[in-house]
């Protein structure tokens, strides 16, 4: 895009929903079952701050 000088905000507008996608896939599937299968003391040591997630509560 930066190439042609030009904006595609149809592709803007795809990129977002692909990114958006792969994020809640991490927030909603992929942290919970990793904070299910780590104990709590891993994840702690492996992020110093550890936080719960909002949506699922873990």
């Amino acid at each position: 895009m930066r190439e042609k000088g030009e904006t595609d905000y149809e592709k803007m507008r795809s990129l977002g929903e692909l990114l958006d996608e792969h994020v809640r896939l991490e927030e909603r599937t992929l942290f919970p079952l990793m904070e299910e299968a780590i104990p709590e003391n891993y994840l702690y040591q492996a992020n110093g701050r550890f936080h719960r997630d909002s949506y699922s509560g873990f």
